[in-house]
């Protein structure tokens, strides 16, 4: 979202309240949409040894639709409260897409590897666009198409270590229905037809990811070690925050104090190591 803010030729000089309710508001309604992803996944998840939390049942049903719709409550109210109500549709528009359609229904896209995919594309893309329209003026979409085409791969690489536990459930992802080598194979290319359009747009600020992202990838090739693709795609996501923050430090400081408070929470209530980069 903020570097669709930095695509954008708008104003991103927002007041610290302004900046607050549209963090809050932004990250309640993300919430909402992983929530809903992991009360669908809690099968695979479970098969896969992954986000416990939902998986392993440490929260009612009950208590999980409750907070489904605090977070819905609070991310409406804050981006309206602070002036952001222009970028609501699109808000509904990456909910319909990555939360209901994603996950639930007929289309189940997570289920089909090429829907998989598609939903990967158009996410990323909302994301960007919802940044550049906060600030008033909507990036041109051949800037955009670098980090949509990063946000895809990213997206195909992370069904990578949940191929096992998917196939058990019968879901399709894009690793299950073509192997792990070619959705290795077709991740460097996004990532690399990224870098190229990225520097055609003399855009540098996804570069140091892609590379980071592009070197791992064409090792995880060689090694056949699909373990170092999972953690150059960590890697490649952290190089972006960080790159990203160089232009809106308030994020550096989010990072920065996210990250070890959320695993001592983890550690401390649930005996579990998250968030990690190690795997």
């Amino acid at each position: 979202m903020l570097a669709g803010m930095k695509l954008s030729s708008g104003s991103a000089a927002f007041g610290p309240l302004r900046w607050t309710l549209l963090i809050v508001g932004l990250s309640s309604i993300a919430g909402l949409v992983y929530l809903l992803n992991q009360w669908k996944d809690r099968a695979s998840d479970l098969a896969n040894e992954k986000l416990p939390l939902v998986a392993q049942e440490h929260f009612s049903r009950k208590s999980l639709i409750t907070e489904s719709i605090v977070l819905a409550v609070i991310g409406i109210t804050t981006l309206l409260a602070g002036g952001f109500g222009g970028i609501l549709p699109w808000i509904a528009a990456i909910f319909g897409v990555a939360g209901l359609l994603y996950n639930f229904g007929p289309f189940a896209l997570q289920n089909r590897p090429l829907s998989g995919l598609l939903a990967g594309l158009i996410g990323g893309w909302l994301l960007l666009r919802i940044g550049s329209l906060a600030t008033g003026e909507a990036a041109p979409i051949t800037k955009e198409i670098p980090y949509t085409l990063a946000f895809a791969a990213g997206c195909l690489l992370t069904t990578l270590p949940d191929i096992e536990g998917d196939r058990a459930n019968n879901k399709r992802t894009f690793a299950v229905a073509y192997g792990e080598w070619r959705t290795v194979s077709v991740a460097a290319l996004l990532v690399l037809a990224s870098a190229q359009i990225a520097a055609l747009n003399r855009d540098w600020l996804p570069i140091p990811a892609a590379l980071i992202g592009l070197v791992s990838l064409v090792i995880t090739h060689r090694q056949r070690s699909i373990v170092l693709a999972v953690k150059g795609n960590k890697f490649s996501i952290l190089t972006l925050s960080l790159a990203v923050g160089w232009y809106f430090p308030v994020y550096l400081v989010i990072i920065a104090l996210y990250f070890p408070l959320a695993r001592w929470y983890h550690r401390q209530r649930f005996g579990v190591v998250y968030p990690s980069l190690s795997d």
